[in-house]
Protein backbone atom coordinates (compact mmCIF):
# COMPACT_ATOMS: atom_id res chain seq x y z
CA UNK A 1 0.00 0.00 0.00
CA UNK A 2 2.29 2.54 0.84
CA UNK A 3 5.11 3.76 -1.70
CA UNK A 4 8.99 4.40 -0.94
CA UNK A 5 8.19 7.95 0.18
CA UNK A 6 4.97 7.26 2.12
CA UNK A 7 6.50 5.78 5.32
CA UNK A 8 9.55 8.70 5.56
CA UNK A 9 6.34 11.25 5.11
CA UNK A 10 4.29 9.82 7.72
CA UNK A 11 7.03 10.68 10.02
CA UNK A 12 7.60 14.67 8.70
CA UNK A 13 3.36 15.35 9.00
CA UNK A 14 3.84 13.73 12.62
CA UNK A 15 6.98 15.36 13.70
CA UNK A 16 5.68 18.89 11.94
CA UNK A 17 3.05 19.32 14.61
CA UNK A 18 4.79 17.96 17.65
CA UNK A 19 6.11 21.09 20.13
CA UNK A 20 8.57 18.76 21.30
CA UNK A 21 10.10 17.31 18.22
CA UNK A 22 14.03 17.28 18.20
CA UNK A 23 13.48 17.44 14.27
CA UNK A 24 11.29 20.74 14.54
CA UNK A 25 14.30 23.08 13.80
CA UNK A 26 15.23 21.74 10.95
CA UNK A 27 10.77 21.30 9.39
CA UNK A 28 11.22 24.56 10.21
CA UNK A 29 13.69 26.06 7.59
CA UNK A 30 11.63 23.71 4.71
CA UNK A 31 10.29 25.72 2.17
CA UNK A 32 6.48 26.08 2.19
CA UNK A 33 5.53 25.90 -1.42
CA UNK A 34 7.40 22.96 -3.08
CA UNK A 35 5.97 22.83 -6.49
CA UNK A 36 6.31 18.88 -7.72
CA UNK A 37 3.22 16.59 -9.27
CA UNK A 38 1.95 16.47 -5.95
CA UNK A 39 1.10 20.22 -5.96
CA UNK A 40 0.32 20.70 -9.32
CA UNK A 41 -3.07 20.46 -10.64
CA UNK A 42 -3.78 18.37 -14.02
CA UNK A 43 -4.58 22.03 -16.17
CA UNK A 44 -0.72 23.47 -15.10
CA UNK A 45 0.45 20.13 -16.14
CA UNK A 46 -1.41 20.45 -19.27
CA UNK A 47 -0.21 23.95 -20.07
CA UNK A 48 3.28 23.10 -19.02
CA UNK A 49 3.74 20.25 -21.07
CA UNK A 50 1.34 20.85 -23.91
CA UNK A 51 2.11 19.19 -27.44
CA UNK A 52 4.92 17.21 -25.76
CA UNK A 53 4.88 13.43 -25.92
CA UNK A 54 5.10 13.15 -22.00
CA UNK A 55 1.58 15.29 -20.95
CA UNK A 56 -0.81 11.98 -21.42
CA UNK A 57 2.04 9.87 -18.97
CA UNK A 58 2.46 12.84 -16.97
CA UNK A 59 -1.42 12.85 -16.31
CA UNK A 60 -1.45 9.14 -15.96
CA UNK A 61 0.93 9.47 -12.84
CA UNK A 62 -0.51 12.23 -11.72
CA UNK A 63 -3.76 10.23 -11.19
CA UNK A 64 -2.00 7.65 -9.97
CA UNK A 65 -0.55 9.38 -7.47
CA UNK A 66 -3.38 11.50 -6.25
CA UNK A 67 -5.35 8.30 -5.91
CA UNK A 68 -2.67 7.01 -3.69
CA UNK A 69 -2.47 9.77 -1.38
CA UNK A 70 -5.76 10.61 -0.71
CA UNK A 71 -6.25 6.95 -0.23
CA UNK A 72 -2.98 6.84 2.61
CA UNK A 73 -4.00 9.97 3.75
CA UNK A 74 -7.77 8.27 4.63
CA UNK A 75 -6.19 5.24 6.23
CA UNK A 76 -3.74 7.84 8.60
CA UNK A 77 -6.91 9.58 10.27
CA UNK A 78 -9.27 6.75 10.71
CA UNK A 79 -7.11 3.96 11.46
CA UNK A 80 -4.21 5.86 13.67
CA UNK A 81 -6.45 8.96 14.83
CA UNK A 82 -4.60 8.46 18.40
CA UNK A 83 -1.29 10.46 16.19
CA UNK A 84 -3.08 12.03 13.51
CA UNK A 85 -6.13 14.38 13.65
CA UNK A 86 -7.59 15.82 10.40
CA UNK A 87 -8.11 19.09 12.86
CA UNK A 88 -4.32 19.32 13.20
CA UNK A 89 -2.90 16.82 10.29
CA UNK A 90 -4.52 18.63 7.31
CA UNK A 91 -4.55 16.78 3.78
CA UNK A 92 -2.51 20.29 2.62
CA UNK A 93 0.05 19.19 5.35
CA UNK A 94 0.05 15.49 3.86
CA UNK A 95 0.71 16.60 0.54
CA UNK A 96 3.68 19.31 1.85
CA UNK A 97 5.07 16.45 3.51
CA UNK A 98 5.27 13.71 0.45
CA UNK A 99 6.48 16.64 -1.33
CA UNK A 100 9.33 17.43 0.31
CA UNK A 101 10.33 13.88 1.34
CA UNK A 102 10.00 13.13 -3.35
CA UNK A 103 11.81 16.51 -3.41
CA UNK A 104 15.00 16.27 -0.98
CA UNK A 105 15.05 13.17 0.42
CA UNK A 106 18.37 10.99 -0.27
CA UNK A 107 18.25 7.27 -1.48
CA UNK A 108 21.00 5.89 0.99
CA UNK A 109 21.88 2.24 0.91
CA UNK A 110 21.02 0.16 4.09
CA UNK A 111 24.32 -0.81 5.04
CA UNK A 112 25.41 2.90 5.28
CA UNK A 113 22.83 3.45 7.95
CA UNK A 114 23.77 -0.13 9.70
CA UNK A 115 20.52 -1.57 8.56
CA UNK A 116 19.35 -4.96 7.81
CA UNK A 117 16.66 -5.53 4.82
CA UNK A 118 16.34 -4.28 1.48
CA UNK A 119 18.78 -2.41 -0.44
CA UNK A 120 17.88 1.43 0.14
CA UNK A 121 16.43 3.95 2.58
CA UNK A 122 15.46 7.28 1.35
CA UNK A 123 16.13 10.00 4.35
CA UNK A 124 16.71 13.63 5.24
CA UNK A 125 19.15 15.06 5.92
CA UNK A 126 19.89 18.68 7.47
CA UNK A 127 22.08 21.09 5.60
CA UNK A 128 22.85 18.26 2.89
CA UNK A 129 19.47 18.81 0.99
Amino acid sequence: LFRWYSSLAVHVLFEMHNVDSFWKPYLATLPTDVVTIITMNASDITRILQGTITQGQVLLLKKDVDAHLESTFRILIQEFSDLFHPEVHTFQDWLWANSIVTSRSLRVPNTVLGANGGEFSHILVPLVD
